[in-house]
């Protein structure tokens, strides 16, 4: 398992992005959507967006991200070659890192069961 997600794990430009947003497919989990595109690619590849109106402080936002990163680099060898963008939505679960981690990894348990 590696240690680090790797540059060409991440969705990083713009028309990646796009791409994904228009046509896809979506999954949600209390405060999270996964929004996912199957890929030709043979790895998963993750993209997160969080508004300034979810965390209006940099730390938690990138916090949140660190929390979904790591928990997707963990889940990354059971996920099928998809690319999947997370938009974190506003509520009181993402401030908890807890329950934040909870409910990611019910996230990625429904993108596993729908590959299957």
């Amino acid at each position: 398992m590696q240690y680090k997600l790797q540059h060409y794990q991440r969705l990083k430009k713009n028309k990646d992005f796009q791409s994904v947003l228009s046509n896809s497919k979506k999954v949600s989990c209390e405060n999270l959507v996964a929004i996912y595109q199957e890929n030709d690619k043979l790895t998963t590849r993750l993209g997160v967006a969080i508004s300034k109106r979810v965390a209006r402080q940099a730390i938690l936002r990138n916090r949140i991200k660190r929390i979904i990163r790591e928990s997707f680099r963990l889940n990354q060898s059971l996920l099928p070659a998809m690319d999947v963008v997370v938009i974190v939505r506003s509520g009181e679960g993402i401030k908890d890192k807890k329950k934040l981690r909870e409910i990611i990894d019910k996230l990625w348990k429904k993108l596993i069961a729908l590959s299957q």
